[in-house]
């Protein structure tokens, strides 16, 4: 990616990481009385994104972008010593359902305190994919560089998010 803001072919990049911490995130996707993901936010590509993606106000609970889905395809390129090159160039959509805090240890990826700040990388965005099938492990991404663009998300999203505690406005 090159440019300001850093681009390729014409897309926006983004920085990406992996977590896995089996909560419900800062969409509620999980049961109401329990802060336990639903095994689909587990098991499926998706994302928290950086606070201030996640919300222009900097909201840390059912943010502006929760339920919405982004195709992300690797560029080839990574942060040295902070990952590698990806084994596959498959794109993948990711649905929004939790944030990354502008706090530690999220700091070098997230920190971005305004809309329009990069992070300590140089990118505007930042994915954090979550991984706790080893889903995102298993296609050969190891923090890969991506484009993003706004999909939408299909089939099988909306129905799921419907279930999240931030798709019915009454958190």
């Amino acid at each position: 990616c090159k440019g300001k803001p850093l681009m390729n072919n014409g897309r926006r990049c983004a920085s990406t990481t992996v977590f896995h911490d089996g909560r419900k995130g800062a969409c509620g996707c999980g049961p109401f009385w329990l802060d336990k993901q639903f095994f689909w936010n587990k098991d499926n590509y998706v994302a928290a994104v950086n606070q201030r993606f996640f919300d222009f106000d900097g909201k840390t609970w059912c943010g502006q972008r929760c339920g919405q889905c982004y195709e992300l395809t690797p560029t080839g390129g990574f942060i040295e010593n902070e990952g590698a090159p990806p084994t596959s160039m498959q794109p993948i959509t990711v649905m929004i359902t939790n944030l990354c805090p502008i706090e530690p240890p999220n700091l070098s990826w997230c920190g971005q305190n305004h809309y329009n700040q990069v992070n300590a990388h140089g990118y505007y965005a930042h994915f954090d994919l979550e991984n706790g099938n080893q889903q995102i492990t298993s296609l050969g991404w190891d923090n890969p560089e991506v484009t993003y663009r706004r999909v939408d998300c299909g089939m099988k999203w909306p129905k799921r998010y419907r279930e999240c505690q931030c798709s019915t406005g009454y958190y």
